[in-house]
């Protein structure tokens, strides 16, 4: 089993642009993919240094939250930093396959461009799980394996086998599409009260 500290560890060493993921994915495509309301809850397993989180807490506006979930040592000081004015942000240190926030308790968790830097990405997809209310929704956004972005990873998990890993392990898609020019989403939702890995 791996400890939070080697996780975080992993995580950092292997990946150490992670917080430059998200510039070739528009913020306003991700909340349009999202389909955000009014005070709604919604988790980010793998924040960064925030730069979703706050316009996501914004979409879901005062009566709603948001839990900006991340383990890394450095993003989580620009994290801390980026939201420490936002009421509804919530920011969680913790490992992306055990965190504290509560069961049931999310209309929508969001994975951005994350898979390949996941230590154990299934045990990641069980917490996904546990934190959905009964109607929430996992957004998955992935890199497309053809992408030319400069800070896509290598290897990429390509959409089709995104598609059946999720199926294998109890979830259901309900849309997919592009996210922005070189990542592709994925709606999904629990079939099943437990993800097998």
């Amino acid at each position: 089993m791996i400890s939070a500290k080697e996780e975080s560890h992993a995580v950092t060493a292997e990946y150490p642009d992670a917080a430059k993921r998200y510039r070739w994915l528009p913020k306003s495509d991700v909340v349009e993919i999202l389909r955000l309301q009014q005070g709604m809850v919604v988790a980010e397993i793998g924040a960064g240094a925030g730069d979703l989180i706050l316009p996501i807490s914004e979409a879901v506006g005062p009566a709603g939250h948001t839990f900006a979930i991340e383990m890394a040592p450095e993003p989580l000081v620009r994290l801390r930093e980026t939201t420490q004015d936002s009421r509804n942000v919530h920011v969680v240190e913790a490992p992306y396959h055990a965190t504290p926030v509560a069961a049931d308790s999310c209309d929508r968790v969001l994975m951005a461009n994350l898979w390949t830097e996941l230590p154990d990405p299934i045990a990641t997809l069980r917490e996904a799980a546990r934190l959905l209310r009964g109607e929430g929704r996992l957004i998955l956004i992935e890199w497309q394996t053809d992408a030319k972005c400069t800070q896509a990873p290598s290897p990429r998990i390509r959409f089709n086998e995104m598609i059946q890993l999720l199926e294998k392990n109890t979830w259901d898609i309900h849309r997919h599409g592009e996210a922005g020019p070189c990542s592709y989403f994925l709606e999904a939702a629990v079939s099943d009260e437990s993800v097998q890995s």
